[in-house]
């Protein structure tokens, strides 16, 4: 037993070590990537091609890479890295977001939120958001350059008939940080 066990820990660490960039959105990776300096087919070369591409009326692209993985239970923990690229419409870099979440399934449950409307207000600026929620758990950008972040709940349900309900709170605010749009998503998950 012990020795399964221990060829499964170096078989992760030997492949953990060739991961590639992508495979990790590896932060030291992120930084080399420079606004009005690298290029899109730099950025391809080096993390692949992105998992969503939005395009622009002017052009410009929205690239967004991620990996996500949750541990199995009794851990339940959430790992998640995310990178959004801006591009021009001339592919090359305008703006890089990078996020990480790492917290246990506990630390996302909560007790049902408070409608934002009561919190949020058109015109306030993110810094004032992020102070009320925390640091978002994934951000990325509009084409137009506009910013996007959004926050991940779970309300865990006590009884084994319920299911659980996933809350995301979504807050779009203009180039300068202003809010110009929020609102609330709600889905129902399995126990």
């Amino acid at each position: 037993m012990t020795r399964v066990l221990m060829f499964f820990v170096m078989a992760a660490l030997l492949l953990g070590g060739c991961a590639t960039p992508m495979q990790k959105l590896d932060p030291e990776a992120i930084a080399r990537i420079k606004p009005k300096q690298t290029t899109r087919a730099e950025v391809e070369q080096l993390f692949g091609a992105p998992k969503n591409l939005i395009s622009g009326s002017d052009g410009a692209k929205v690239a967004e890479y991620s990996i996500f993985r949750l541990s199995p239970p009794p851990i339940n923990t959430v790992f998640a890295r995310s990178m959004s690229v801006l591009y021009d419409n001339r592919d090359l870099v305008r703006d890089v977001v990078h996020t990480e979440v790492h917290k246990t399934i506990e630390e996302t449950q909560i007790e049902p939120l408070l409608p934002p409307e009561l919190v949020i207000k058109l015109g306030i600026t993110l810094e004032k958001v992020n102070k009320r929620f925390g640091p978002p758990d994934f951000q990325t950008f509009t084409p137009e350059g506009g910013h996007v972040s959004e926050w991940y709940y779970t309300k865990v349900q006590r009884s084994h008939s319920a299911k659980n309900t996933f809350h995301r709170l979504i807050v779009i605010t203009d180039d300068a940080g202003y809010v110009r749009n929020f609102r609330m998503a709600q889905s129902q998950g399995a126990r």
